[in-house]
């Protein structure tokens, strides 16, 4: 029997929920999140529930935004201002999302991607997602030049090595969150072989740091100089 509405302040609620839905939907997938679902995952009354998200695609969003600030802060306490190129490599890695704990991330974006197109709310999550990637890109790639705290734009040449290196974090995430799962649970695949899978995804990701250092370098050595977008 779910416990009433008055048994928890919001606050409380609202956590026990979004843990629930991040339970579900890892355990058996987004169709599952329903709010009676969710509601008896939590162990609260359907009413308690609806009293913080009245509609299933309330959740989800709240859900989403909440995992993508957690994120956000994650990411900041990664700065250092007196490594620049350090935090860089730090941050890239960061969004690998590697960690076992980080596995339901990946879930809940993929199952957003999916949702957001039937939901035109959940597209302005999704869109806030693959908006804050890229501006991380593009402090890496920044990051990574001799300039790293400049306020410049960032040049055509750092723009596309951005790009390019949003593509690759956004493959390799996936890649990894495959391996995570293996044929269908988190259970079927071995961690050796996700551990080696990590250690490859880790290697390809700073080569291709050092492919764009190495090309500040010759940027900055006027070589091929890109102009500014």
């Amino acid at each position: 029997m779910g416990r009433m509405a008055g048994d928890f302040d919001p606050q409380v609620r609202r956590r026990l929920i979004h843990e629930a839905v991040v339970r579900l939907l890892v355990r058996e997938g987004i169709d599952a999140v329903s709010l009676r679902n969710v509601a008896r995952e939590a162990g609260l009354a359907l009413g308690s529930l609806r009293y913080i998200h009245p509609c299933r695609a309330d959740l989800l969003i709240a859900v989403a935004e909440e995992l993508y600030h957690r994120n956000v802060a994650r990411a900041a306490a990664l700065v250092d201002p007196s490594d620049p190129a350090g935090s860089a490599r730090a941050l890239a890695e960061m969004m690998l999302l590697m960690e076992e704990r980080d596995r339901p991330q990946v879930d809940v974006y993929l199952a957003l991607m999916t949702e957001a197109r039937h939901e035109p709310r959940l597209r302005r999550v999704r869109d806030s997602y693959r908006d804050g990637v890229r501006r991380a890109c593009e402090r890496i790639v920044r990051a990574l030049g001799p300039a790293p705290e400049s306020s410049r734009p960032l040049t055509a040449g750092e723009a596309a090595e951005a790009a390019r290196l949003h593509v690759m974090i956004d493959g390799l995430a996936v890649a990894l969150h495959h391996r995570a799962h293996g044929s269908g649970t988190p259970e079927e695949a071995p961690e050796e072989a996700h551990e080696e899978v990590r250690h490859r995804c880790r290697a390809v990701l700073h080569a291709e740091l050092d492919r764009i250092a190495a090309l500040h370098g010759e940027w900055s050595a006027g070589e091929g100089q890109p102009a500014s977008r």
